[in-house]
């Protein structure tokens, strides 16, 4: 026994002590738990340092988009209203780049919790919107267009993150249900703007991000080809398209007027214009049938709720029905991309005043292929049309109908990867907007409306009552929905006096001009959310 015991050894650490040892087993573990703990906590610190990167990046996307918004409003106005215009235009500019974002409380005071409480929860109420904006446009539908773009810019951030593209979705929807699916003519007040939806879907359409990737990849080929041949207005007008000449290149071209030959001449130059007409619509037409697959979901599923409502309005024909549709995709959304592919983005070619009459001609063109198949053609342009296929421009709402799927985009994003948690809103929008909200009589009560009321009334009278209505009814006289112009008009007016033409003068949207004035003070509002 003796002589096994001295042949065995037993194994010890640097220390002395023994691996059978209990205290040695604890003293590895607290070693192993302080390591565990050390990685732990340092991985920690570099997740909690990335989410604070993210959070900045994303901080300085929400204000570059404010700020990018505000300064294409001002561009858009430039063109509607011309040079006269430009000196302003450049002010608000050199402005808008010197703008400053500053936390609500510095601003508000102690009114900034309650304040910040009830843009929270209008927010995350559209159809307590969408009863706020139809109860607006019976009384004061001349402020429908600015409250409208305070939503979409500021409550929903234009949209750039889903769940914000939801909350519009929503609101659309609602506004189709409640208004929209009721009324008598449903077309006409889309097409002159007479509604909130019209103007809420116009602005959707502006900023979805999922957007651009299908309009760059229909039109961006067809938009090239036709700038590099801007040397002659596609004028399919024979009398209009002569006057374009000088006196002495109409000689050249088309000899002495009043002559033999001279209408001849015109008649070949018309029938070499339709000719170069049909080959740029053949191609746009092309490019969006081949590119459907990448329309934009949102989109589709708006134009489908629309439809679904509306065929319920027994007194409204399918026919009717599906040309509201392809004013939806062609007059609010493709053919104001064609008309204006720099605004947009699709290109950053330079855009000569003829290469923008084409491209006015053809996307009145697409917009009457379109609605061809629900309305006749005019017979003294059927020369025009019958060179242009037309199952390519219909295709795209019949696929678009096709489509079972109405699941909203959040269903299928179980993973937010990133939230906001502020609304960037100027003072003075702010003060409108709650005044708007502040104003409201329902004629019926439910608890979404309560609660907003219970809300508005934590906030002191005089915040409330203090009034920049006088500025708003200044301005927005000139841009109410009577006197904007969409494409919707110019292609029926156009249609009805055998015409081609689009006013370049005009402008697909217009701003109030006290979103301009507002950034004299070059401060906007951040309030948690």
């Amino acid at each position: 026994m003796s002589s096994k015991m001295k042949g065995k050894k037993w194994s010890t650490d640097s220390r002395g002590h023994s691996r059978s040892d209990p205290s040695f087993d604890l003293l590895e573990l607290s070693q192993l738990l302080r390591k565990e703990y050390t990685f732990v906590s340092n991985e920690r610190n570099n997740l909690q340092k990335l989410n604070e990167k993210v959070v900045t990046a994303s901080s300085r996307v929400f204000n570059t988009c404010y700020i990018s918004r505000e300064q294409r409003s001002h561009s858009e106005r430039l063109i509607s209203h011309g040079s006269a215009d430009l000196l302003n235009c450049c002010n608000a500019f050199n402005r808008l780049e010197c703008l400053h974002f500053v936390d609500a409380y510095k601003k508000l005071g102690s009114n900034e919790p309650q304040i910040s409480e009830l843009i929270a929860f209008v927010r995350k109420s559209p159809e307590l919107l969408a009863k706020c904006l139809i109860c607006l446009e019976k009384m004061r539908p001349e402020l429908v267009e600015n409250i409208s773009q305070t939503i979409l810019s500021s409550l929903y951030s234009n949209c750039i993150l889903n769940e914000d593209k939801v909350f519009a979705m929503k609101l659309m929807k609602h506004l189709i249900t409640a208004e929209l699916s009721v009324i008598a003519n449903p077309r006409r007040v889309l097409r002159y703007s007479w509604c909130a939806f019209s103007h809420i879907y116009r602005l959707f359409c502006d900023q979805i991000l999922d957007a651009k990737p299908f309009l760059t990849a229909a039109l961006y080929e067809p938009v090239m080809q036709l700038l590099a041949e801007d040397d002659l207005f596609l004028d399919i007008e024979p009398n209009r398209a002569a006057v374009r000449f000088a006196p002495s290149e109409r000689i050249r071209h088309f000899g002495k007027e009043g002559t033999q030959l001279y209408y001849e001449n015109l008649q070949k130059y018309r029938i070499w214009t339709i000719n170069k007409l049909a080959l740029f619509v053949t191609k746009f037409v092309d490019g969006i049938q081949n590119n459907i697959f990448c329309f934009p979901h949102s989109l589709s599923w708006i134009v489908r709720q629309l439809y679904a409502s509306i065929v319920d309005n027994k007194n409204i024909e399918p026919r009717e029905v599906a040309a509201i549709c392809t004013d939806l995709l062609f007059g609010f959304f493709i053919c104001p991309a064609i008309l204006n592919p720099d605004l947009l983005g699709i290109t950053d070619a330079h855009v000569s005043h003829i290469s923008r009459f084409n491209l006015q001609q053809i996307a009145q063109i697409i917009q009457m292929l379109a609605l061809s198949k629900w309305e006749q053609i005019d017979p003294k342009l059927e020369d025009l049309y019958s060179r242009i296929p037309k199952e390519g421009i219909t295709k795209l709402l019949d696929h678009i109908l096709e489509k079972r799927n109405d699941e909203l985009p959040e269903e299928h994003n179980n993973l937010q990867l990133l939230n906001r948690y502020s609304v960037l809103i100027s003072e003075t929008e702010l003060k409108n907007f709650i005044q708007f909200l502040n104003s409201m009589n329902f004629e019926t009560e439910d608890e979404i409306t309560k609660k907003m009321k219970d809300i508005l009334e934590k906030i002191p009278e005089n915040f409330i009552t203090e009034s920049t209505d006088k500025q708003n009814s200044s301005t927005m006289s000139e841009n109410s929905p009577r006197n904007r112009r969409s494409i919707l008009n110019r292609v029926t007016k156009k249609s009805k006096s055998n015409e081609l033409q689009l006013n370049s003068n005009t402008s697909e949207t217009t701003v109030g001009q006290n979103r301009g004035s507002d950034l004299q003070n070059m401060d906007v509002v951040s309030l948690v959310s």
